[in-house]
């Protein structure tokens, strides 16, 4: 594996937990559970989410591109 892929992958792997965690966050504050109070509004987080998934989908397409195992 290059260097390249090596960084591709970490980066995709990165970007999908953080993902991960503000989805978890979202539906916690959702459902009232959010143990703070968050200082941007909401809809900006989850405006974050949304480009946080479309970038995954990118980097999953390159990925099949450049046939990076993910």
């Amino acid at each position: 594996m290059t260097e390249w892929q090596k960084r591709f992958m970490k980066e995709y792997h990165e970007l999908r937990d953080r993902f991960q965690k503000l989805d978890v966050m979202i539906g916690k504050y959702e459902k009232g559970q959010l143990e703070f109070e968050p200082k941007c509004p909401i809809d900006l987080l989850k405006r974050q989410r949304s480009v946080m998934w479309e970038y995954l989908s990118i980097l999953e397409q390159r990925a099949r591109i450049e046939e990076v195992k993910l």
